[in-house]
């Protein structure tokens, strides 16, 4: 599974949630993916809202007709 949005980081945590609670990954593994599950998932988000506001950005450069 490929994390390339905040649903599959959702996803493969509770994947890694399941196996801890079936004793099949080590916890010490299980640190490292979660931190950084959720260092992408920031990564993510902020990825998201830059370009949302380059978005609102441009919408009101165009309403202003350039006098932004």
């Amino acid at each position: 599974m490929r994390l390339t949005n905040l649903r599959y980081c959702r996803i493969f945590m509770a994947r890694i949630l399941n196996e801890i609670y079936k004793d099949k990954l080590k916890p010490g593994k299980a640190k490292v993916l979660i931190y950084g599950t959720n260092v992408l998932a920031s990564i993510i988000k902020d990825g998201d809202f830059e370009k949302r506001l380059d978005n609102l950005e441009a919408q009101v450069k165009e309403r202003d007709n350039g006098q932004y």
